[in-house]
């Protein structure tokens, strides 16, 4: 009971320490260029005003209305572009180390390396000097892999329909439902990962102001440069295109591995890779989904090998 109090309260302190450092990151990245966060605080207070049905008004707001609420809410309590970043910062840090807490099973060490990896690859600024949702839909992916994994895609679905409420494309998750025992069984968890960001969306749709789906992207790099060559844009239907092309890799992905541990942070990584892959444009900040997910998944290696090396000397130990 002693060790394990004290082991709690060592992964508390470094958990505190990660959360924590993301003030700082915050205010260095408060000077930074971010205007895409910048139109979602703007549509987000919107969203969280009497106009509610107008904040989709602009075709450029590709964001869901969980992520414009947050965005709306961060920028009015943060008074200021200071707090705003802090706020961003440390809310997406906090969600990458709770969910490094569940998947590390809390171990202060583990806890601690995954802690200097983050902040070696700069993922606790990802809140304000990208998108937030690349880090919470990584978050709630890595989560739902779980779930589905130990039998409860319903569960699991919904938190790949709480991703998509942030942006649409979080909906790709769905693949890591196909890590449920059977695929009759991840089904339910694919209606629930459809239906919440249908509720989120439609009163926006039905309220006759939602231009999100006339917005073009102009083709340069990708899969689709490949097929379609350069200048060429890219539409909304060719989304849904690309949506297909992605949930076929990460269902693959997930059946073929999900006998694995490794699975639960694999089929996450594969599909955001390949979502990169085919998307028409890239940002530095798309980087975030899947390096968060390889992060957790070489902490975890790292364990492995820990425990493997620590087997191996007990066993030679007993035969001397």
């Amino acid at each position: 009971m002693g060790s394990r109090r004290l082991n709690l309260s060592r992964s508390a302190a470094v958990a505190a320490a990660i959360v924590l450092g993301a003030v700082v990151v915050g205010v260095a990245d408060a000077s930074s260029e971010t205007s895409d966060v910048q139109m979602f605080a703007r549509a987000g207070a919107v969203l969280l005003s009497p106009r509610a049905l107008h904040a989709f008004h602009g075709e450029e707001v590709q964001a869901g209305p969980l992520e414009l609420a947050l965005a709306g809410a961060a920028h009015g309590l943060g008074h200021g572009q200071v707090g705003f970043a802090v706020i961003l910062d440390v809310l997406c840090t906090l969600a990458m180390t709770v969910a490094a807490w569940i998947l590390l099973d809390g171990r202060a060490a583990l806890l601690a390396l995954f802690g200097l990896g983050a902040y070696a690859l700069w993922l606790p600024g990802a809140g304000y000097d990208g998108h937030p949702a690349e880090i919470l839909i990584a978050v709630l992916w890595l989560l739902a892999a779980r779930e589905a994994r130990r039998g409860r895609p319903t569960f699991a679905g919904l938190l790949v329909g709480l991703s998509g409420c942030l942006e649409v494309w979080g909906v790709l998750g769905v693949t890591v439902l196909a890590l449920a025992p059977s695929l009759r069984s991840c089904l339910r968890g694919v209606v629930s990962a459809a239906l919440l960001p249908a509720i989120a969306f439609l009163p926006f749709v039905l309220g006759g102001d939602f231009h999100m789906f006339q917005l073009v992207w102009p083709i340069r790099q990708g899969l689709p440069l490949l097929l379609a060559g350069s200048g060429r844009n890219f539409t909304w239907p060719m989304r849904l295109a690309e949506g297909v092309v992605v949930v076929a890799v990460g269902v693959a992905v997930a059946r073929s591995t999900r006998r694995l541990e490794a699975s639960i942070w694999l089929v996450p990584a594969a599909t955001a890779l390949v979502r990169m892959a085919c998307d028409p444009v890239s940002y530095g900040y798309y980087w975030a989904t899947p390096l968060l997910a390889l992060l957790l998944g070489a902490t975890q290696l790292v364990s492995r090998r820990a425990e493997l090396a620590e087997r191996l000397s007990a066993r030679a130990r007993a035969s001397v």
